[in-house]
């Protein structure tokens, strides 16, 4: 649970550079929340971090 939302992350045993801007974290993929009257479906986008979006894609 991040900010109040179920979240769903990158481990570092996948990704041990962690969030570019503080490395201790683990790189956040996707989150969901309920709001008043909808459901919402947060995508963390992988363009921000060149390296990452490089390693994503070579993944699949």
């Amino acid at each position: 649970m991040n900010y109040g939302m179920i979240g769903y992350v990158v481990p570092h045993t996948l990704y041990p550079g962690g969030y570019y801007c503080v490395p201790d974290l683990r790189v956040p993929f996707i989150s969901i929340a309920a709001q008043k009257n909808f459901i919402a479906v947060y995508h963390m986008g992988l363009y921000i971090n060149e390296p990452l979006m490089e390693w994503f894609i070579a993944g699949l």
